[in-house]
């Protein structure tokens, strides 16, 4: 509901009072590890993954008992596509063109946010096939397209590429799109705010806003940006 969504919203926006967290950017992205080993039942599907077209996999991923189990997750994107990873990382992109909420022709909405997710397990999973392409998609990409590569990027957020990319998308003021769900006086959320939201989150950076939201005027969102570049800008991150 509206109201509930915006309530969310809320509380998650709150001020946290202690010292500024430091980030450190990685010389390259952690290696997320899949050597452990799963019930049978799960590794019969991790298999038969391996076997099916790329998009077909992509689908197949969306099972509510794999997306819940992220070392099952972890596991399937890696077998699903560890001998197709440029494909699969193609396919991933494509998905960042894509808006994130839209209505079919009977009305009926329709949420890609999952598809985001998944790609961006596919990023962070295949790093060195991925970067270089998230950066070129992001600077000739929509406003939509550069959106949604911030969202899937805080998967990789450790990467200095992705990082600057991030602190360079604080300065993106296009407008991505309405959120679902929020009233229709609500400003949509730009892509600087999506990327506050992930530098914020991924980095831990204390004394500021949680989450910068669609129920928040533009100007507070301005304010608490320009509170982030200046916390960055202190330790020459900028």
């Amino acid at each position: 509901m509206i109201v509930s969504k915006s309530i969310v919203y809320y509380l998650m926006s709150v001020l946290v009072f202690s010292n500024p967290g430091i980030i450190a950017f990685a010389a390259e992205s952690v290696k997320i590890d899949v050597s452990y080993t799963l019930d049978a039942e799960k590794e019969k599907i991790i298999r038969d993954l391996g076997a099916l077209p790329v998009h077909q996999a992509f689908k197949r991923l969306k099972r509510s008992d794999i997306l819940s189990n992220e070392k099952f997750l972890n596991k399937a994107v890696f077998y699903a596509f560890q001998n197709r990873r440029s494909t699969a990382v193609a396919f991933a992109l494509n998905a960042m063109q894509q808006q994130l909420y839209s209505y079919t022709a009977d009305g009926r909405p329709i949420n890609r946010g999952v598809n985001v997710y998944i790609a961006g397990k596919v990023f962070a999973m295949f790093p060195g096939e991925s970067i270089s392409p998230l950066v070129r998609q992001y600077q000739r990409g929509d406003a939509i397209t550069r959106a949604n590569i911030i969202r899937a990027s805080g998967a990789i957020a450790d990467h200095p590429r992705i990082g600057q990319l991030l602190i360079t998308a604080l300065n993106d003021k296009a407008f991505y799109e309405r959120e679902e769900g929020f009233e229709s006086v609500d400003m949509p959320m730009r892509v600087c705010d999506h990327a506050y939201n992930q530098i914020v989150l991924h980095y831990q950076i204390k004394s500021v806003l949680r989450t910068i939201s669609p129920v928040q005027r533009v100007e507070t969102r301005n304010y608490h940006i320009d509170i982030l570049k200046n916390i960055l800008k202190e330790r020459d991150l900028k």
